[in-house]
């Protein structure tokens, strides 16, 4: 599944300090930007940290999550493929 594009983002203020989440994907997880592009592949077990930020897209993949990586990349990931 695809993010829309250039998609609002909501803020979830009890994130606004950070939350770690690990990939649970066996192939790994895309990470994309707003124009639903792949970014880079997250591998499984890779960690991200979720400030707050999420579209109000849902779809079976889950909401989409605006996180960062370790190395500083940022973009969206299913939430559906994250476990904290």
């Amino acid at each position: 599944a695809t993010p829309i594009k250039n998609p609002p983002l909501k803020q979830d203020t009890s994130a606004k300090y950070g939350i770690k989440y690990t990939v649970k994907a066996n192939g790994g997880l895309n990470i994309r930007d707003a124009q639903g592009t792949i970014i880079t592949l997250l591998s499984n077990g890779s960690t991200v940290m979720w400030y707050g930020y999420y579209t109000e897209q849902y779809s079976m993949d889950g909401k989409w999550l605006y996180v960062k990586t370790s190395n500083g990349v940022t973009g969206y990931v299913s939430s559906k493929y994250l476990v904290r």
